[in-house]
């Protein structure tokens, strides 16, 4: 049916005209499945989708604006470490579908492990509701090497080494611990350091902090 290679030829214009329509339908048909599979892999991640799409733009604008090989290598580096962020904020788009509730309980399952790298987020009497409106309020952040990093929010390391006044944090530790402060002048908000290629910092702004209802 593909290839035409039969035991029996064509022995007349009738069978030739067949054979001929049977190839033309087979090979619609192939290319239809052969389609149809690849159209379903490239779908199946669509963070990754985006990320290859943006990753040839980066390209193109470097190419296009004849920036220095130096600066691409930041770039390109820069943007290798994206893809986590990419699918953050399509999680966040799920999340926002769905009820209050069930939005808290999924946020606290996948930031719980950080939330506990902060000391007074592991007190046995806060209460679960507390906890998931914090990890609704978290947000992933990817900084280049060497650049600095505002300490005014709370900061979990995810990957990744920052420096600050001489000490080195590793992923887990946590920065701008004396956020719940109410006077910013007793605040340690001097920045930070990047110390390694575009860690991941999950964030959290201090106006977002829900106190809850008992100590």
């Amino acid at each position: 049916m593909y290839s035409g290679a039969s035991d029996i030829g064509s022995a007349n214009y009738v069978e030739i005209g067949v054979q001929s329509l049977m190839l033309f339908i087979g090979s619609i048909m192939w290319a239809y499945v052969i389609g149809s599979v690849c159209g379903i892999l490239a779908t199946l991640d669509p963070a990754s989708l985006e990320f290859r799409q943006t990753f040839d733009e980066l390209n193109l604008y470097c190419s296009e604006q004849k920036l220095p090989s130096e600066l691409r290598a930041r770039l390109r580096s820069y943007f290798r470490n994206m893809l986590p962020i990419m699918r953050a904020r399509r999680y966040d788009r799920l999340l926002s579908q769905m009820s209050t509730r069930l939005r808290g309980d999924a946020a606290f399952r996948t930031f719980e492990f950080r939330l506990r790298a902060v000391p007074f987020l592991v007190h046995e009497k806060l209460e679960p509701e507390f906890m998931c409106r914090l990890a609704i309020k978290y947000t992933v952040m990817v900084y280049s090497r060497l650049e600095q990093i505002s300490c005014h929010n709370l900061l979990v390391i995810d990957t990744g080494v920052a420096a600050k006044r001489g000490r080195l944090s590793l992923a887990g530790e946590c920065l701008g611990k004396d956020v719940i402060l109410s006077n910013i002048a007793l605040r340690d908000v001097s920045p930070a350091m990047c110390d390694t290629i575009a860690p991941r910092i999950k964030q959290m702004s201090p106006r977002s902090w829900c106190p809850p209802t008992r100590p």
